[in-house]
C-alpha cells in the first residue's frame, strides 16, 4: 500500500521507527549524563581558577547552567523530530488501513449486491420456466415486482399478438395507487421506441415523457424499462415515485432482468401457441383439421360431459365429411373459397338428414 507521497509504509516500518526512538532515548540519556559530569567538573575548575574562595560557587553554577542549557535543548529537539517521523509513519499506516477497510467494505457490499441479483435472477428464471401459460407468467411477474421495487408502484404493459396495442396485464403498489400509464401503442412509448431504459426526474420537466403529465396525483418521477418479445421491443415496465426521487441502480438492474426474462418467456409461449394453432387448424377456414377433429371427438367419448346439477347431456352423433371439389352439386359452379365448401357440406348433410 502506498502513502499520499508515494512511499510504501508497512507495519515493520512502524516497529523499526519505534525501536529507533527507544535507542535514541537511551543514547541521549547516557550521553547527557556523561556530558553533564564533564561540564560540572569543567565549571568547577574554571571557577577555582578565576574566583577562588566562597565566590566560586555562584560562578560554577552560572557556568554549569550556561553549558548545560544547549545540551538539554538539543536532545529535546532531536526527540521531537524523531517523534514527528514516528507519528508520520503511524498516520500513513493508519490512513492505509482505513482505506483498506473502506475498500473491503465496498467490495463486500458489491459482492453481496451481485449475489442478491444472481439469486433473484435464478429464482425468477426458475419460476418463469415452471409457468405453463401466459396467465401464470403474468402472475409470476406480478409477484416479483415487490422484490425489485418494494416501495414504488410498478406495472407491466406488454403488447398483444398484433404488436399494435399495449394493455396493463400486471401491476402492484404498496400504497394501493396504480402508476396509471396511458400509453396505448409501443410506437407511442419512448422506452419501447428507443429500446433503452428511460429515467424522468420530474414529469413537469421539458424533456419528460408526455404520458407522465396531467396525472391525478400530480408530478411524479418515473423509470421505464423496455420489454423485448421475440427480439422486438413491444412492451414496457413502468414505475413511478415522488418528483426528483433517486431510484437505486440495483433496482433498475433488477427491473431490466425481469423485463429480459419475462419478454423471453412470453415470446416463447406465444410462438408455441401459434405453432400449435397452425398445426391444429385448417389454414384456409381456420376450423379444426381432420386430425385435431378426430382427437377432440375421441376425447369427448372418453370423458363424459356433465351439465350443472350432475345431469348428463342427451346422446349425440358427430359426422365428419371431407369436402372435395368434385363433391359439388350438379349444375353448380366450382368452389371458390373455404366458405363455399363449408356451405356445400352443410347442404349435403341437410339433404341426407331430411
Amino acid at each position: 500500500m502506498a502513502s499520499e507521497h508515494g512511499v510504501v509504509v508497512t507495519e515493520s516500518d512502524w516497529v523499526a521507527s519505534q525501536h529507533r526512538t527507544r535507542r535514541l532515548g537511551w543514547l541521549l540519556a547516557l550521553g547527557g549524563l556523561l556530558v553533564g559530569v564533564i561540564v560540572c567538573l569543567l565549571a568547577m575548575m574554571i571557577a577555582e581558577q578565576y574566583a577562588p574562595g566562597p565566590g566560586r560557587w555562584p560562578v560554577a553554577a552560572s557556568l554549569m547552567l550556561l553549558l548545560l542549557l544547549p545540551l538539554a535543548v538539543a536532545p529535546q529537539l532531536t526527540t521531537h523530530r524523531q517523534q514527528d517521523r514516528t507519528d508520520h509513519v503511524v498516520g500513513v499506516l493508519t490512513g492505509q488501513l482505513s482505506r483498506s477497510a473502506l475498500d473491503a467494505n465496498r467490495q463486500s457490499g458489491q459482492r453481496e449486491a451481485q449475489a442478491r441479483r444472481q439469486e433473484f435472477e435464478t429464482r425468477l428464471a426458475n419460476a418463469l420456466d415452471m409457468a405453463n401459460g401466459e396467465p401464470e407468467v403474468i402472475d409470476v411477474i406480478e409477484r416479483s415486482f415487490p422484490a425489485a421495487m418494494p416501495l414504488s408502484p410498478v406495472e407491466l404493459l406488454p403488447a398483444d399478438n398484433s404488436h399494435a396495442h399495449l394493455a396493463r396485464m400486471a401491476s402492484t403498489s404498496p400504497s394501493g395507487e396504480t402508476t396509471g400509464c396511458g400509453v396505448e401503442s409501443p410506437d407511442h412509448c419512448p422506452a419501447a421506441r428507443r429500446a433503452q431504459v428511460q429515467r424522468f426526474a420530474n414529469s413537469e420537466d421539458l424533456d419528460a415523457c408526455p404520458k407522465l403529465r396531467g396525472r391525478i396525483g400530480g408530478a411524479v418521477s418515473s423509470v421505464c424499462v423496455p420489454v423485448s418479445i421475440m427480439g422486438r421491443t413491444v412492451g414496457v415496465i413502468h414505475t413511478t415515485a415522488q418528483p426528483n426521487a433517486v431510484t437505486a441502480d440495483d433496482a433498475v438492474v433488477d427491473l431490466g432482468t425481469l423485463a429480459k426474462l419475462a419478454g423471453a418467456r412470453i415470446g416463447l409461449l406465444r410462438v408455441m401457441a401459434e405453432t400449435q394453432l397452425q398445426a391444429a387448424t385448417d389454414s384456409l377456414t381456420g376450423l379444426l383439421n381432420r386430425r385435431s377433429f378426430e382427437q377432440q371427438v375421441a376425447k369427448a367419448r372418453r370423458v363424459p360431459l356433465l351439465l350443472p346439477g350432475g345431469r348428463r347431456p342427451r346422446p349425440f352423433q358427430t359426422t365428419q365429411r371431407h369436402v372435395r371439389p368434385r363433391d359439388r352439386r350438379p349444375g353448380t359452379a366450382p368452389f371458390r373459397t373455404g366458405a363455399d365448401r363449408i356451405g356445400a357440406c352443410a347442404g349435403l348433410c341437410l339433404s341426407a338428414w331430411w
